[in-house]
């Protein structure tokens, strides 16, 4: 194990600079592969039916209202609520079933969804000096409308019992703008962007090459990933009966003692978590939490947001917490007003994040300030910009901290414990 030491590090360096290296040729494929946004979709009779700017804005009300912590686009967000996608999709498949006179459709009829895909695939495309003009049927234009028709019910006068804040969209426009979202993701979809989601026969399946990207993972997980999983283990195991020197540690002192309350905190974010999750769940079965109706403080979206994002919290303040109690056995001097002040400027930003994301998806923040301290609307990462900045340099400094006590660390407790 004396070689350890030098080895270990060139060894985490190496993977992570392969990994940034993937993570580079990953994020250059895809910006350099983003679907089409057409310029605007028309009927053949030259009505228009939505617009660039309008797919844009129905992403951008796609996140202020939280709708991804609800339902999911592209098969991306939460799973209570409907894929949007899908269920637009859906929305035009029947219309266009009815209007050619499919009054049921099986996805085993092949002649019959052959006629569907035609008639809700593109007709042509004119270019101009913005971009495409795509120019879509008559049945697909009444696909739109009866798209925004249910949409706006749904997330209108209907949203409460589907879990939301209680009217929480009752601008046709805005919902228009949803729709056009919609539609515009099922169109790429259809177009192959989204590797056979959703699935659909007849309108849109996988293609070979997620059937061979399925088999190289599975392959790579197997014969790599494995073994190096098995020599990790091994080595683990080699160092077990390795002989053990017991280190005589100094109690904590009052700056390590402090410690203790933001373990008591992570404790009780914990605890705060767990009832979130419950009822989370209870909100798939009964609208209701015996007999309280909660949805108009509470609705699904919210509490899932604020379920999640309390286990990034509990789980950094908890970190920070071990790394502070652990810094002055590294040799490390700190304080107890740098504990002091690290645990306030903490424990603030953690409620911010909380109160944002609750007020955010309330529609109680006005536009752009909800991007900003409220909640982005993103999957995970839906915390506000600041407070993504603010947690960022709390972990950054604290990061910076062990590389201080790990050049701090005196030399005597590794020849004593890794002779």
């Amino acid at each position: 194990m004396s070689n350890s030491r030098s080895v270990w590090p060139k060894v985490v360096l190496a993977v992570t600079i392969f990994v940034y290296a993937a993570y580079g040729v990953m994020a250059w494929y895809t910006f350099t592969h983003l679907p089409p946004i057409p310029t605007a979709v028309v009927t053949e009779n030259g009505t228009v039916l939505f617009t660039y700017n309008d797919v844009v804005m129905g992403k951008y009300y796609f996140q202020k209202y939280g709708l991804m912590d609800y339902g999911s686009i592209l098969g991306m967000g939460s799973y209570f609520g409907i894929d949007f996608t899908s269920y637009t999709l859906r929305i035009y498949e029947d219309t266009t079933a009815h209007y050619l006179g499919f009054d049921a459709v099986s996805q085993d009829n092949a002649s019959a969804m052959a006629a569907i895909r035609q008639e809700l695939m593109p007709i042509k495309v004119d270019p101009t000096p913005r971009g495409d003009v795509v120019v879509v049927s008559n049945d697909f234009a009444q696909g739109f409308y009866n798209a925004v028709k249910f949409y706006s019910w749904m997330l209108g006068p209907a949203s409460e019992q589907f879990r939301l804040k209680p009217d929480l969209i009752t601008n046709e426009t805005v919902v228009k703008d949803l729709v056009a979202y919609f539609t515009w993701s099922f169109m790429i979809a259809m177009q192959g962007y989204a590797n056979g989601f959703p699935y659909m026969p007849g309108l849109i399946e996988p293609s070979a090459n997620v059937t061979y990207a399925s088999w190289i993972t599975l392959f790579t997980i197997m014969i790599i990933v494995m073994p190096m999983a098995g020599y990790v283990v091994l080595k683990l195991m080699d160092y077990w009966n390795e002989p053990r020197l017991s280190v005589q540690l100094p109690p904590p002192n009052d700056a390590q003692r402090l410690t203790l309350l933001a373990f008591l905190l992570a404790g009780i974010a914990l605890g705060i978590q767990g009832l979130l999750g419950a009822y989370t769940m209870h909100l798939y079965v009964d609208i209701s939490l015996y007999g309280i109706n909660l949805i108009p403080i509470l609705p699904f979206n919210v509490s899932r947001a604020l379920h999640y994002t309390l286990a990034v919290l509990w789980i950094a303040v908890t970190w920070i917490a071990f790394s502070f109690f652990v810094f002055p056995y590294f040799g490390l001097n700190i304080t107890r007003r740098q504990v002091l002040t690290v645990l306030v400027i903490g424990v603030l930003v953690s409620v911010g994040t909380l109160l944002g994301i609750w007020a955010s998806y309330l529609r109680l923040i006005p536009s752009p300030w909800w991007f900003i301290i409220g909640a982005q609307g993103r999957d995970v990462t839906t915390q506000g910009t600041l407070w993504l900045i603010l947690i960022t340099a709390i972990l950054g400094y604290v990061s910076y901290l062990w590389n201080k006590a790990s050049k701090t660390a005196p030399d005597v407790y590794y020849y004593h414990c890794f002779p």
